[in-house]
Order: structure tokens, then C-alpha cells, then sequence
């Protein structure tokens, strides 16, 4: 037998061991996973999902969330009966002028995209268009080869 290049002995080797047959799962294997799976150890009450819990404590935690959301609303009531909403009002329409700054920025955009958008031909309009999605289809395509080609036949 000839000396072989690492390359060779590879070949060799991958070549023998595909002709092999698939090793087969002993038949109890599965009913053995299946017990296992079965067999976990009980996660405690706390852990589980909230209809699984004590009624006590179901209970507990129903009362403690409703009278939290109670004393919340409470308080924000308080809170907003000692405003003065004549002295607060100039105050919010300083904070919130930047939102009517911005919707007339946006207003300003969108009708300047209009007027710019109507004066482009159609055909440029089109094509344009047409060559992006021929990009796409083309970025796309070349990496699902890339993919088969590096990590598919691996």
C-alpha cells in the first residue's frame, strides 16, 4: 500500500465511514427519555405558573396588587388636586411646544416630498424602483448560495 498525503487519507477514510450504515437507537431508548421526562423533580408552588398556587396565597397577592392600585390612583388624585392649573398651564405648553415644532417640521417634510416627488418622471420613478428590487433579489440570492455553499453540506 502507498504512502497517502493527509488529504488522501481523509478521502479515504470519509469514503468508508459513509458506506457504513446509520447506528441505530436502541428500542428502549425512547420509553427510557420518556420516563426521565416524566420523572423531573416537581418545581415548587411559588415557581409555578399562578393558577397552580395555594388559594391563601393567591389570595394574598390579589389583595396586595389591588390595594397597591388603589393607593396609587389615591395618590395621583391628591397630586393632581393641589395643582393650579392656571399656574402649570404656561408651564406644560413651554414643555409641550416642541411637539408643535416638530409636527410643522414633519408637515413642512411631507409636503415638500410631495411637490418634489410630483416633478420626477415616471419612467425615472419606475425604474428606479425596478433596479432596487433587482438588488434585493440579487442580495438575497447570493447569500442563500453563500449558505448552501459554506454551512449547508457541513
Amino acid at each position: 500500500m502507498k504512502k497517502m498525503t493527509p488529504a488522501e487519507l481523509e478521502d479515504f477514510i470519509d469514503r468508508n465511514l459513509r458506506t457504513l450504515p446509520v447506528p441505530r437507537a436502541p428500542l428502549s431508548l425512547e420509553a427510557r427519555v420518556r420516563a426521565q421526562l416524566q420523572r423531573q423533580a416537581p418545581l415548587a408552588w411559588y415557581q409555578q405558573a399562578w393558577t397552580y398556587w395555594p388559594l391563601a396565597a393567591r389570595l394574598s397577592l390579589l389583595i396586595l396588587v389591588v390595594s397597591m392600585t388603589a393607593a396609587t390612583l389615591v395618590g395621583f388624585h391628591f397630586w393632581f388636586a393641589s395643582i393650579e392649573l392656571s399656574a402649570a398651564a404656561p408651564q406644560l405648553g413651554a414643555y409641550f411646544s416642541i411637539f408643535t415644532r416638530l409636527y410643522h417640521v414633519a408637515a413642512w417634510c411631507a409636503q415638500f416630498g410631495v411637490h418634489q416627488g410630483s416633478s420626477i418622471p415616471s419612467l425615472w420613478l419606475y425604474s428606479g424602483l425596478t433596479l432596487i428590487a433587482g438588488l434585493y433579489a440579487t442580495f438575497f440570492g447570493l447569500s442563500a448560495a453563500t449558505y448552501r455553499l459554506l454551512y449547508h453540506n457541513h
